[in-house]
């Protein structure tokens, strides 16, 4: 099902040590929406947080109990950052893409981009009387039914459901078999998008694309490769270039926190409550490391140790500016120096000093340092230590020490 997650604001510690964000669904507005949401800080604000916002085709909305105002806004061109400050109260309903023109009969092109106020698009009192409300419980029951009241003749899902059958097969969708299922041409496809949703058939799927990307990463350990592939990006530098152009995130931020970050999400159902909550465990570290030349790199843990790249960025080209390798149940990243330092300018150097060393443990250390013997440098013999172990060291093309031991 599709259901968007708002990455920033998951990874983002700042906003959860000082915002508390709930969803809540309702199985009686299902159909039409997404969730109610509430999102409150959680003391006054002596500093700017932001809530970076991700497209997701979807319209909210918006009421900010604090300055009493409620507005109609969606997004779908950036990641939209959005400064919160001082006290913090809002209160939303997230419409399924495809509600919006449905329930007030205005195109969804009117506000997509183009945040409109409430009394713009309807001028009934049916929602003043929350400002009135404190108590979460209330301003929810008057939310509730005024879509309730909205949706109570039943409007048509079909473009609802169009949307959900685009999520789950996005590899076998294009704007021409889109126009061809509808039976109709692509200018009159290009119009009847933009009423319905807001947005182009392009702009649609690669929206699409782009959250189920994102859901398979946090929630399943699929390889990257297989995610994009899943997703219907045509290349990985195509992927790369999505990720990073809707996210704000680096690939390799997204990569690192896929690596670390492991998202439980406990789901508490009462009356109408859905509470999401997040724990934080540690599940693997992978060494990220600074070499002048990540090809080179690679070519010598491939010949002389058979490792395997598993992707590069760019994919191919004399200079890479990172990659992974693995081998059995070991991956490693590499990332060119001067990339590196434009990520992170605080490990500036003149050049690089190995100050680490990498410790490997295979099934069968005789029979390895035997085939490696005469290949590489050998930073230390074969022996025993006192830990009980038979281990020996080499030095890899970039002066790093890996100590191979069983």
């Amino acid at each position: 099902m599709y259901y968007p997650k708002q990455i920033p604001y998951i990874l983002d510690r700042e906003f959860q040590e000082h915002i508390e964000y709930k969803e809540y669904l309702f199985k009686e507005l299902n159909d039409y929406c997404m969730c109610i949401w509430q999102m409150h800080s959680k003391r006054i604000l002596n500093k700017t947080i932001y809530n970076y916002i991700l497209p997701d085709a979807c319209i909210d909305i918006v009421i900010d109990f604090s300055n009493k105002t409620i507005r109609f806004a969606g997004f779908s061109k950036e990641t939209i950052p959005f400064e919160l400050n001082k006290k913090i109260d809002y209160m939303g309903v997230r419409l399924k893409p495809g509600s919006f023109y449905l329930l007030f009969k205005i195109g969804a092109d009117q506000i997509m981009d183009h945040p409109l106020p409430f009394s713009k698009i309807d001028n009934s009192d049916s929602l003043h009387e929350i400002f009135t409300l404190t108590d979460v419980n209330e301003r929810l029951n008057i939310f509730k039914n005024y879509l309730l009241d909205k949706i109570k003749n039943k409007p048509n899902t079909k473009y609802i459901e169009v949307v959900e059958q685009l999520y789950q097969t996005p590899k076998e969708q294009t704007v021409i078999t889109i126009a061809e299922s509808f039976n109709y041409n692509k200018r009159h496809l290009y119009r009847i998008f933009k009423m319905n949703y807001g947005l182009s058939p392009k702009v649609l799927l690669n929206i699409l694309r782009l959250h189920l990307c994102l859901t398979l990463m946090i929630e399943n350990d699929i390889d990257f490769i297989e995610v994009a592939n899943i997703c219907g990006f045509y290349d990985q530098a195509h992927f790369i270039k999505e990720i990073k152009k809707y996210t704000g995130f680096s690939p390799l931020r997204l990569l690192i926190i896929n690596n670390v970050l492991f998202l439980q999400y406990i789901y508490v159902c009462q009356s109408y409550n859905y509470i999401w909550r997040w724990k934080y465990m540690y599940e693997t570290i992978t060494t990220n490391i600074m070499v002048e030349n990540v090809k080179e790199t690679i070519e010598f843990y491939q010949s002389k140790l058979g490792f395997q790249k598993v992707l590069s960025v760019p994919e191919e080209g004399s200079i890479l500016d990172f990659a992974i390798i693995k081998k059995d149940n070991i991956s490693i990243m590499f990332q060119e120096r001067k990339n590196l330092l434009d990520e992170y300018p605080t490990l500036q150097k003149n050049e690089i000093i190995p100050t680490f060393t990498l410790f490997i443990t295979v099934k069968d250390v005789e029979k390895l340092y035997e085939e490696l013997n005469d290949k590489v440098k050998i930073a230390k013999e074969l022996h025993k230590t006192f830990y009980d172990k038979s281990e020996f060291a080499i030095f890899d093309n970039n002066g790093n020490v890996l100590t191979i031991a069983c």
